[in-house]
């Protein structure tokens, strides 16, 4: 496993342009979420010293309170920029993970982004069925923890419970995402065109054949990306974001995280393309005796609608010194 990690960090080291392009469109899209809000600062209402007081650490409830009180046309922008820019999000997404796996594989990364793309958009409908199977698991064990321990008088059996539902569901997840890019591999590399058979395949393969390395993978990746939303949390709200000093670390912190979870997301496709690579059999080459090394000899043209007769010739074999000197 730690092999094909290694394999996948130098992939992306060497593809520091997929990177550049990631972080250039992820700011993109976060310039364009923030328009809509900054029309809401621009009202009477911000102007307010109470919610100033409640936006100086970009409270959650600062914003719905903006959102609540203006009933105008920055509410309504923000309102109408939410589904756009979730739509744009997917896109971009979709495409840009189409051109990074064809990079990571040795392709040109605007050839991935046009030719695989929408391969792409239909395998992520189809990994909507595997997730709709999770979300209707993860119903049916809150169901069966609140059929045996909710008319108990403890919650303690509940939040138990709670948390290794949880926990199993971070676990399948996990199992999805990695069958899922396994098969976006596969689709770039084998130039696959069906998505319904490549998902199954994808699913197989990874039960069968590249569980452990492909899920420890995975994991250790989501754990990276965790663990630096974690750090970010810890550190933001020490730092002074009343003045613009503080904003702007904050800022260089957030493009920090943004940055290091777009280095884990093209470290895991790299490294699944190594694995895929390793583990994939492929037809073993012909033995050069079996192949045709001799036209065919000279002589009348064939019958038409007969099959041509071609000449193959058989191996040699070694002589010994008795049989090269001849008959004596």
């Amino acid at each position: 496993m730690l092999t094909f990690l290694s394999n996948g960090l130098r992939r992306a080291s060497q593809a520091k342009g997929v990177l550049a392009a990631y972080w250039l469109v992820y700011l993109l899209l976060g310039l364009l979420l923030a328009l809509p809000f900054s029309a809401l600062l621009s009202t009477d209402l911000a102007n307010s010293l109470y919610l100033r007081e409640m936006g100086g650490h970009f409270d959650v409830a600062y914003i719905s309170e903006l959102l609540r009180g203006t009933r105008g046309a920055p509410a309504a922008a923000v309102g109408a920029a939410m589904p756009v820019l979730a739509l744009m999000f997917f896109l971009v997404n979709v495409l840009l993970s189409a051109g990074a796996i064809r990079r990571l594989t040795g392709g040109r990364f605007g050839e991935g982004a046009t030719k695989y793309f929408w391969r792409f958009v239909r395998l992520f409908l189809m990994s909507l069925l595997f997730l709709a199977v999770l979300a209707g698991l993860n119903g049916g064990l809150t169901a069966i923890a609140d059929r045996i321990w909710g008319d108990g008088s403890e919650l303690a059996p509940l939040a138990i419970a709670a948390r290794i539902r949880v926990a199993v569901m971070f676990l399948l997840f996990g199992v999805v995402v990695t069958v899922f890019d396994i098969a976006r591999v596969r689709i770039v590399v084998e130039d696959v065109r069906s998505v319904v058979r490549t998902s199954f395949w994808a699913l197989r393969f990874v039960l069968r054949r590249v569980f452990w390395p492909g899920y420890g993978i995975w994991l250790l990746t989501a754990l990276f990306s965790m663990a630096l939303v974690a750090a970010y949390f810890a550190v933001a709200p020490s730092l002074p974001q009343t003045t613009g000093f503080g904003v702007l670390l904050l800022v260089v912190l957030q493009q920090m995280v943004i940055l290091g979870r777009i280095c884990s997301r093209i470290t895991l496709w790299g490294s699944l393309a190594a694995l895929y690579e390793d583990r994939v059999e492929r037809p073993l080459p012909v033995p050069l005796e079996q192949e045709l090394i001799a036209p065919p000899a000279a002589g009348p043209s064939p019958v038409e609608g007969e099959p041509e007769q071609l000449l193959l010739i058989p191996p040699l074999t070694p002589q010994t010194d008795e049989e090269a000197a001849g008959p004596a």
